[in-house]
């Protein structure tokens, strides 16, 4: 019995330690809050790829420039930026030319203001890092729950199958 309740207790304990671990993706990738950063400009997103997270800009001073809010184009990651096409932002790049780089640690802030109405249907509905937070993290929080409840459901019918039967067998009737 003394097996038994170990294993009860160990139980929920690992699952915090699971669920701990897979955490936010943005707010366990950054230190710190953001700085501002010298290479600092306004600009108008005018097209995204990558879902999202490449954009051309077409800065205040008229030049057109790409601002890559993630570090691989090609994969996910937890420090990445989207933007919203017809959006104004103030960048915060960590360089100081195109393609400028940033990412969801940089002080980069969406400015309020009407978005251009040709540019409204194009535009998704969220950009990580300004109005919410998105992506694959809690997709894979919410599967650990599920699979860890269902664990834990398991293992709680199968201890009480064992003790309705254990006297049975410890009197010889099988």
């Amino acid at each position: 019995m003394v097996g038994c309740l170990r294993i009860v207790v160990a139980v929920p304990l690992i699952v915090a330690g699971l669920i701990a671990a897979a955490g936010a993706p943005a707010s366990a990738s950054c230190v710190g809050s953001p700085s501002p950063s010298p290479y600092v400009f306004n600009g108008t997103v005018v097209s995204t790829e990558a879902d999202g997270r490449i954009a051309e800009v077409i800065a205040e001073d008229g030049r057109k420039v790409q601002v890559r809010g993630t570090p691989d184009a090609s994969a996910i990651t937890t420090v990445d930026r989207t933007y919203l096409v017809g959006a104004r932002y103030e960048f915060h790049p960590v360089n100081d030319s195109s393609p400028y780089e940033d990412n969801v640690c940089t002080a980069t802030r969406k400015l309020s203001g009407p978005v251009a109405a040709d540019e409204s249907a194009q535009a998704t509905p969220l950009a990580r890092g300004d109005d919410a937070q998105s992506g694959v993290g809690p997709l894979i929080l919410g599967g650990l729950m599920v699979l860890t409840s269902g664990a834990i459901a398991v293992f709680v019918v199968a201890m009480v199958r064992r003790r309705r039967t254990l006297p049975r067998r410890l009197a010889g009737g099988g």
